[in-house]
């Protein structure tokens, strides 16, 4: 009979033919949040999102995501602090309006990508940006 190996050989061609479709992770979305729980269980699916995820530009796009939002936070707390919101630290010398600007930038930016994403969901089709 058919060894382990012969069996993983033909299991790993059948991911590598599956992950040459770009469509696969994009056309998930259309389907209902259970099905799409169990979809991205499966090996193949998780396969395909551990390759997206390791993108350099996914990498990076998410570290400058975790940046901006520690910023939008200090940004916040220090606003809050400059209004009297929050007792000031003696000799911290918070300039209020530099923090509404910073904040007011990256909340822009924020809204600006969530747009954006709206935008390549109408482009894939009318479907996926629905039920997006």
């Amino acid at each position: 009979g058919p060894s382990v190996a012969e069996f993983e050989r033909a299991l790993r061609e059948v991911y590598d033919r599956i992950e040459r479709y770009d469509e696969v992770i994009p056309s998930l979305v259309v389907l209902p949040n259970y099905d799409i729980e169990r979809a991205s269980t499966t090996d193949v699916v998780k396969e395909m999102l551990d390759k997206v995820a390791r993108r350099p530009l996914v990498c990076s796009i998410m570290t400058i995501d975790f940046a901006l939002h520690m910023v939008l936070m200090l940004a916040y707390r220090s606003n809050c602090f400059a209004a009297g919101i929050v007792v000031n630290v003696p000799g911290l010398g918070i300039n209020r309006e530099f923090y509404l600007l910073v904040a007011d930038l990256i909340v822009a930016h924020f809204v600006l990508r969530k747009m954006m994403d709206g935008f390549s969901m109408v482009r894939i089709s009318w479907g996926v940006f629905v039920s997006y």
